[in-house]
């Protein structure tokens, strides 16, 4: 990633350890970090958290 400007910039890298298509998708980041991202389906509306 890196700042439009060019200023700034670092890479990301980690590992997809489970993805379950249009519900849910879990990586980890090389720094130790996991992160977990669901999508849930209401009134015609998708939410992301």
């Amino acid at each position: 990633m890196a700042a439009k400007d060019g200023s700034f910039s670092f890479d990301l890298i980690g590992e997809y350890i489970n993805i379950k298509e249009n519900e849910y998708i879990e990586y980890n980041l090389e720094d130790g970090r996991n992160v977990q991202i669901t999508f849930e389906v209401a009134d015609h509306k998708v939410f992301v958290t």
